[in-house]
């Protein structure tokens, strides 16, 4: 059902003056994790693309504010084939650097995320003596596990590879790694060794990431990204006279760039810098930022980041050998000047230049080829378009816009609030099925497509349609207009909000993109360039708008918990209710509010809580331990005995939050799981909703399929060897003493606080402040069960009603 699309319009609405103040984002619309080069009088700058095909756009500059898109370091199958490719994994952070007459591109690709995720990939580089050439080499793997790979050379010849990486798959606590490569063949020549923990309490919220090494004025500089990618994104600096191992003295005034202290400012989640020398001797770094939307008073502002991440610009001048980034100020959408002024450059007007305000793009496709701002999602399997007499045609393929594949789909980013993108189709036969009008109009997640499909009756069986989004800071509208000079109808508006929330276990990577696509909905093409509208057809034709939305799902069926059995829409009796946990405002928000007023409740509970908000929870808790694994779900805890809960998020609830439990390192191949993340809260401790909660859990698990159940062999129960109450609690309930796990845990220093801890002996790697647990196994099985287990627990849960 290929369709000509002729011409394309991008309009871009906010007035800015040529030859004005300087402004960032340099590269408006998403580009993450800027690294920046020079050779010459040249610039150079490579940014991250994720499940995007071509992989890493590489910008070229001769005076750092305007850019040029002169190509992509992936650009060939053979070197990225992003076949099923969740969303946000592909290409991650690139490191660009020069030495010796040739460019290196340094990368991640990210196959698999998620659940299916045990370790992280092979870095890689690509290099060309061209860079102009579009030409780079295949991948050189190294054989190191882990991300955001930088290459440095020594003065003494020797190649140096660094990165983030995790000490293993359970703790999962980041860490710079460090080793020497043979760079021909990518082999490491000394073991992988830590070079850095970073400045922050080192846990697995604190992910020191994004590593360039510097060699300046005779000292070593290690530069890093901190925080994660939210508010808390910062970057820090350390130096060494030694060499690019360190060891490391820390800048007294890290961190260097971090706007996260007044979430009122206009650009936030600033981090994952880089460094440059300017032809004139000045130093310059670009770093990453996201642009809120909305008063200050708006509760949605912080998730109103549809643009996504931008590359930033800002000077570095130097104070006691120590780099001072954007003047000591936090990063603005000014570029300001080494003496502390605003810089005056003139704006971009090439076709492949990152858009300005007041500018209009048109495509009216009389090139062979499209431009290098297109991009396909995911990496195609075969050429699915033709340019032929001023159009743009589209082969459909199987797949739409969600599937985790690639569809027929070209995509262009957005890059300015205000913005129109509009489009033209022409059919080759008459659409004489008109009940399936325009459409759809598609917001996408990953592999969880949300589409909102809108059947329009056309008026004529022949004229063109056109399509139309516009873009404003607040929201979007979908626009389709017959013919030549037909009217706009407006068919749906929604706010910006939902293109920057990330789904339930997801990220919020990349940014918004407007497409054009066509799709045979789960079938091939049957002829190349079928005609649109056939009677019975199922194929469809649109424009789309792609980025993240969340959608507030109305139960279980909706949402994907990742969970090795089948997750009941609720356990329930008369005095207590388990909802399964879903990460949407309802239950995140119920449950911090409830416990934000009892940190203590969480000290046995290993590495997790307290939070101040929910994106603490969702970030260090629920998307890294209970989404990501498909052994594990959550389950919010009501105690219907109380008056229906007034909790923020949860108003009209029957009962108020109590707590949460999980099933854990659940197993369908050996009928097994585990009861954990016990977490009641004060005021419902020592009552009917322990037990209860408890009963009803092991009744799912261990009652036959025909009995409602799901049959299995084992329910584990685990404690800290000093949480004498959880040990109890599970003889009371017909658990067994099976032993005790001795150092079975390492625990962050804000447990020690607690005395919930073992102290560790002098030396230990960790360091005195991380103690170590031992831990009290208990089970209870299918014959303890049928033999007087499920008669006791009943007896338990009656007597404390």
């Amino acid at each position: 059902m290929g369709f000509p699309l002729v011409p394309l319009f991008l309009v871009f609405q906010v007035t800015l003056l040529a030859f004005a103040r300087s402004k960032n984002p340099i590269l408006p619309g998403w580009n993450p994790d800027p690294s920046i080069l020079r050779v010459g009088s040249d610039y150079f700058l490579a940014t991250s693309t994720f499940e995007y095909y071509p992989g890493h756009p590489i910008y070229h500059s001769r005076d750092l504010q305007d850019w040029t898109l002169i190509g992509h370091g992936l650009n060939r199958q053979s070197q990225l084939p992003l076949f099923g490719t969740p969303s946000d994994a592909g290409t991650w952070a690139p490191s660009l650097r020069y030495h010796d007459g040739t460019f290196y591109l340094a990368s991640t690709t990210r196959f698999v995320s998620g659940a299916e995720l045990r370790l992280f990939p092979r870095s890689f580089y690509v290099k060309t003596k061209d860079i102009f050439s579009n030409e780079w080499s295949d991948p050189i793997y190294f054989d190191s596990l882990g991300y955001d790979a930088d290459i440095f050379w020594d003065t003494n010849g020797d190649v140096y590879l660094t990165w983030s990486g995790i000490n293993n798959n359970h703790d999962k606590i980041y860490s710079i790694y460090q080793s020497k490569i043979d760079l021909e063949t990518g082999t490491s020549l000394t073991p992988a060794q830590i070079i850095f923990n970073g400045t922050l309490t080192h846990d697995a919220a604190a992910r020191p990431e994004g590593p360039h090494i510097y060699h300046i004025n005779s000292t070593y500089y290690l530069l890093i990204a901190e925080g994660g990618t939210g508010i808390t994104h910062r970057a820090t600096i350390q130096r060494s006279s030694v060499g690019p191992s360190g060891p490391w003295e820390n800048n007294p005034n890290n961190p260097i760039l971090y706007n996260g202290a007044n979430t009122n400012l206009s650009v936030q989640n600033t981090g994952h810098a880089d460094i440059v020398q300017a032809v004139d001797g000045k130093w310059w770094g670009v770093a990453l930022g996201v642009r809120p939307q909305g008063p200050p008073d708006d509760p949605l502002r912080l998730k109103r980041e549809q643009l996504g991440r931008e590359t930033f610009l800002f000077p570095v001048d130097w104070v006691d050998g120590w780099p001072v980034f954007n003047k000591g100020q936090p990063l603005s959408e000014e570029v300001l000047s080494h003496d502390g002024g605003n810089v005056s450059l003139p704006a971009s007007s090439t076709d492949n230049a990152p858009q300005q305000a007041n500018e209009v793009y048109l495509n009216d496709f009389t090139s062979h080829t499209l431009d290098k701002s297109f991009y396909t999602l995911r990496t195609p399997y075969a050429p699915f378009h033709s340019l032929t007499s001023g159009s743009l045609q589209l082969r459909p393929n199987a797949y739409a816009p969600g599937d985790r594949d690639s569809p027929a789909m070209f995509l262009r980013k957005q890059a300015s609030h205000n913005e129109t993108f509009e489009t033209e189709l022409h059919f080759r036969s008459p659409r004489t099925n008109l009940e399936e009008g325009v459409g759809p109009w598609a917001l996408t997640t990953d592999n969880a497509t949300v589409i909102q499909t809108n059947y329009i009756p056309l008026a004529s069986t022949t004229d063109p349609v056109k399509l139309r989004v516009q873009a404003t800071p607040m929201e979007y509208a979908f626009s389709y207009s017959e013919g030549s000079v037909g009217q706009w109808n407006e068919v749906a508006r929604f706010d910006g909000s939902v293109l920057s929330i990330p789904p339930a276990g997801g990220f919020f990577f990349k940014g918004a993109a407007f497409s054009m696509y066509n799709t045979g909905t789960g079938k091939p093409n049957e002829r190349e360039f079928a005609s649109c509208g056939l009677p019975g057809s199922e194929r469809r034709n649109a424009v789309a708008l792609m980025g993240k939305i969340t959608n507030i799902l109305a139960d279980v069926g909706d949402y994907d918990f990742n969970f090795c059995f089948p997750v009941p829409p609720k356990l329930e009796n008369d005095r207590v209710k388990l909802i399964p946990f879903q990460p949407i405002p309802k239950h995140t928000e119920a449950f911090v509010e409830a416990a934000r007023s009892y940190p203590d409740v969480f000290k046995y509970l290993g590495a997790v809580g307290p939070y101040e908000t929910t994106d603490d929870f969702l970030s260090t808790f629920y998307n890294p331990i209970i989404q990501k694994e498909p052994g594990f779900v959550l389950f919010l805890l009501i105690d219907k005995t109380k008056p229906p809960s007034t909790t923020v998020g949860l108003e009209g609830e029957e009962g108020a939050v109590a707590g949460h439990l999980a099933y854990i390192n659940s197993s369908a191949v050996n009928l097994a799981t585990e009861i954990g993340y016990i977490l009641i809260l004060p005021p419902f401790q020592r009552t009917h909703v322990t037990s209860n909660a408890v009963g009803l859990m092991m009744h799912y698990a261990l009652d036959l399929p025909g009995q409602g159940g799901l049959g299995l062999r084992r329910v584990f129960w685990q404690a800290n060897e000093l949480n004498e109450p959880s040990r109890r609690l599970a003889e009371r309930l017909g658990f067994r003493f099976e032993g005790i796990l001795r150092w079975d845990r390492v625990l962050p220093p804000n447990k020690k606080v607690h005395g919930v801890g073992v102290d560790v002996r002098e030396g230990d790697p960790r360091g005195k402040d991380w103690g170590g647990r031992h831990t009290v196994m208990l089970g209870h099985c299918w014959d303890d069960w049928e033999d007087g287990g499920r008669e006791k627990i009943d007896a338990v849960m009656a007597r404390l009603a």
